[in-house]
């Protein structure tokens, strides 16, 4: 029995987490985008389905999809989610650098 996918689905589940330990945030947008890569492999960069930004600094950390605007601002012990967020990546930037946050794309 054939299963009916749209093309760039998948029936996997994929999972990508980092944190201020895994990936510190700077200042400024890094030149690259973080890419949602599965944890279960290096060279899977997912289509995520959603996302959790948590701030656990008390300062606040900026997202933006081009790395150019900022397209979002959390707040000092914020959690933001997002559903049906639909990227391959993202980028991140604390308010000084050093920030301590917890990310999450499934």
């Amino acid at each position: 029995m054939a299963i009916n996918q749209s093309p760039g689905t998948s029936i996997c589940s994929y999972h990508f987490f980092i944190n201020q330990t895994t990936l510190p945030l700077t200042a400024a947008y890094a030149a690259e985008a973080t890419k949602f890569m599965d944890v279960t492999s290096t060279t899977i960069n997912f289509v995520s389905k959603g996302v959790i930004i948590a701030n656990d600094s008390g300062s606040t950390i900026q997202f933006s999809l081009d790395g150019i605007n900022d397209h979002g601002i959390i707040l000092a012990g914020e959690i933001l989610t997002f559903d049906w967020y639909h990227r391959r990546n993202i980028f991140l930037k604390g308010a000084a650098g050093g920030e301590a946050y917890r990310f999450w794309a499934w």
